[in-house]
């Protein structure tokens, strides 16, 4: 098997966690959360100068209530938002004559299908290895499972235009790790955009890690691949260490997206449908750059920029990798790009004395998966001239994570991982501020504590 084949699970790592009841924003609806930049803008920088965007962070963060309602709308957080839904509307008139693919027919269908007929179970609370939602009859199983296929050639198509590191402007919301969580891409759908996307003024760009540990591998999958279809150029799915078959075939996740699928369809269907969405992920882009300032990528920084790039650029060596990327390639390149993008772990505070003077050093995972130090990070944003690196891959308490004087941020978007009481979280990348928003976990009843009930508003909390 290959070397990624097994790996050992996420380690969860959390800080500590504080409120800041003076905070100046206070007047902000509670969903979000203000990255503050370090120095006020004397000017308000023009459209398209975009180099001259400064990223920062501060610590606080506001979370949204169960039921992802806030007293004001949370699109009120992009100034641009009224002017941008009058724009749509017009080009939706203009656009009512123009021919429909069917490539967008499939699309409409699949999503139609889910919102139709793929209801949630009543009462459900985050059970373990329990269902959030389910079929309303086994005629709409066999109606999904006939478009499957061709939505992953669909898919496929699309995801291929798409280059290996795409290059996006703000307004942009990034969302981690969803592992077949389907009610909480539901929440953050209608949270966010319930409107439809293209009545958002934003891109949204996913870090991957869509399938196994959950319940609704297929279903999550099909839907996300049915909005890529829909807005190519407004959805962006990048690939995570999971989107590979050695992981998604691997039993031991119970379930895995195989078993995902095995439990929908007969088994020799079920297997195609598998290979299928495989062959898709093959295609997947591994990074993402937001107003040419942010880095996003599912794991972390490539060990390679310890080495002299002057000549060989970052981004044109992601560029350069091929597709359609599989297991054996990531494992046999020399250059680790590819692996160190996918699993990549930022270094704790005890695994940083253990690294190379700062620089890489040997990840709990085991295999060549590698952890990134201080000086790493600073390098990274020396070379790439990026001031963040948002990622996922790990599962903080709180959904968000800080770290390397908060220039690495770790965003979580599944809630309750592997039985536990995470939050899910989602960043907002605009006009200079990375606002975070996350879901309140459901703590058991006995590990309520006097401390624990007044820590509504919380953040992982570093120095720098």
């Amino acid at each position: 098997m290959s070397s990624l084949g097994k790996r050992k699970a996420p380690l969860e790592r959390t800080g500590t966690f504080a409120v800041d009841p003076d905070d100046p924003d206070a007047t902000v609806p509670s969903s979000e959360t203000f990255l503050e930049p370090e120095e006020p803008a004397a000017k308000k920088a023009k459209p398209g100068s975009r180099e001259k965007l400064k990223y920062a962070t501060t610590t606080v963060i506001r979370s949204l209530d169960g039921s992802g309602a806030s007293s004001v709308s949370l699109m009120s957080t992009l100034r641009s938002a009224s002017f941008h839904t009058r724009k749509v509307l017009q080009q939706q008139l203009l656009n009512e004559q123009k021919k429909i693919t069917p490539e967008v027919k499939l699309a409409k269908k699949v999503l139609g299908l889910l919102a139709k007929s793929f209801v949630e179970v009543e009462g459900y609370d985050y059970e373990p290895k329990s269902a959030s939602h389910k079929w309303k009859t086994k005629k709409n199983i066999k109606e999904f499972q006939d478009l499957l296929i061709p939505l992953t050639e669909a898919a496929t198509k699309v995801l291929k235009e798409d280059t290996m590191l795409v290059k996006l402007q703000s307004p942009t919301y990034v969302l981690g790790d969803l592992h077949g969580n389907y009610k909480d891409l539901q929440f953050f759908k209608k949270s966010f955009w319930n409107m439809g996307i293209d009545m958002s003024p934003a891109r949204f760009l996913f870090l991957g890690d869509y399938v196994d540990r959950g319940p609704h591998s297929v279903e999550l999958c099909a839907y996300l691949f049915g909005l890529k279809i829909l807005f190519p150029t407004r959805v962006f799915l990048l690939r995570g260490n999971h989107e590979f078959r050695a992981q998604n075939g691997e039993r031991d996740y119970d379930p895995c997206f195989l078993q995902n699928c095995e439990a929908l369809f007969r088994k020799a269907q079920a297997k195609k449908i598998w290979d299928e969405f495989n062959n898709a992920f093959e295609y997947m882009p591994l990074a993402a750059t937001i107003d040419d300032k942010i880095f996003c990528c599912h794991g972390g920084i490539p060990r390679i920029i310890q080495n002299e790039l002057a000549d060989n650029p970052l981004v044109r060596l992601i560029d350069e990798i091929p597709r359609p990327l599989n297991d054996d390639q990531v494992d046999q390149a020399e250059d680790f790009i590819a692996m160190d993008l996918l699993w990549a772990d930022p270094a704790t505070q005890e695994e940083e004395s253990n690294t190379e003077d700062g620089w890489f050093g040997v990840n709990e995972r085991g295999g060549d998966i590698i952890v990134f130090g201080e000086r790493a990070v600073q390098e990274f944003i020396k070379h790439t001239g990026c001031t963040h690196l948002i990622r996922a891959h790990q599962p903080p308490k709180h959904g968000i994570e800080y770290c390397k004087s908060a220039r690495i941020v770790t965003v979580f978007s599944s809630s309750h991982y592997c039985g536990g009481f995470n939050s899910a979280a989602i960043v907002l990348v605009n006009e200079g501020r990375l606002r975070v928003a996350t879901t309140k976990p459901v703590v058991p009843a006995d590990n309520v504590s006097d401390e624990s009930e007044e820590e509504d508003d919380v953040i992982a909390e570093e120095s720098y």
